[in-house]
């Protein structure tokens, strides 16, 4: 599957929306497309108070849905990572340090490993339809996992990093970042 998007010399303007302690960043889509194992990647990159803010996810190709018992809601797990794609993915993770009031993360880790649950959405059907995806990130130690959503429409050109939960803004630093946040 190619790629559905032209590359960008200058890529679009990215929004930072807040909301008491939440935060929310869109970033324009810069570029998808599906991989040599079946799953797809996902580049974003945008421009947000001055510098270029940008991150990939890659999702695995394959989603198990669970019908949630007590309601007509379906997740579809998976997995995936959040990449790093050098200095502007390091901007990235400043903005985000900035806009939860902590200490700069650093520079952002080559790649981290996340559980992904698409809610009422199967990320295996991006292609044709948007994802609203919710990320786990697990720490090794057991206590400080981090959680945030992710919403990806091809169509509209637009990925949205969001809060799931202000309390997680330090561990979802540290599970960004190549230091620890304070």
């Amino acid at each position: 599957m190619n790629s559905p998007l032209p590359p960008q010399d200058e890529p679009g303007a990215g929004v930072l929306e807040r909301d008491e302690d939440f935060v929310d960043l869109s970033l324009p889509i810069e570029d998808a497309f599906r991989r040599d194992d079946g799953g797809l990647t996902v580049i974003a990159r945008g421009r947000v108070h001055g510098l270029v803010r940008a991150f990939a996810v890659d999702l695995e190709p394959a989603w198990t849905p669970q019908l949630l018992d007590d309601s007509e809601r379906t997740l579809y797990w998976g997995g995936g990572c959040l990449r790093s794609v050098g200095e502007d993915s390091d901007a990235f993770l400043a903005l985000l340090a900035s806009a939860y009031g902590l200490d700069d993360a650093g520079p952002m880790v080559a790649q981290v490993a996340m559980t992904i649950a698409g809610t009422d959405s199967d990320p295996a059907r991006l292609r044709s339809e948007p994802a609203r995806l919710r990320l786990i990130f697990e720490a090794d130690d057991g206590e400080d996992a981090a959680e945030a959503y992710l919403n990806l429409d091809l169509d509209e050109g637009l990925a949205v990093f969001r809060d799931k939960d202000p309390l997680y803004h330090a561990a979802l630093l540290r599970a960004l970042s190549a230091q620890d946040a304070t």
